[in-house]
């Protein structure tokens, strides 16, 4: 159930950028400070990105609150030096 929570709190994140990009790029050109921000709160589609946000925000919190400790604890805090250990090679493989 948890990473059904994640994946909705994935989801509903990217609805948001989108529903919001596509809002805010469909703005007249002369509309800037001011008159965009009250332009983009008249927009239904630019509300229904936060209406998205409100959710995404919802999804992560129920995730993190399902989520059991025993999960954390295989990868807290004693695998943490082999993560850092695989994100460092990870980098310096790439810049050679």
């Amino acid at each position: 159930m948890v990473i059904v929570f994640a994946l909705l709190a994935a989801l509903s994140n990217a609805v948001n950028e989108a529903t919001q990009h596509v809002a805010s790029t469909a703005a007249p050109r002369r509309s800037s400070g001011w008159r965009l921000v009250l332009y983009l709160f008249r927009d239904p589609l630019w509300l229904f990105g936060w209406v998205a946000l409100a959710g995404a925000f919802v999804f992560q919190a129920l995730a993190l609150a399902l989520a059991s400790s025993r999960w954390y604890s295989r990868c807290w805090p004693a695998n943490w030096s082999s993560c850092w250990y695989c994100a460092g090679s990870g980098f310096t493989s790439q810049s050679g």
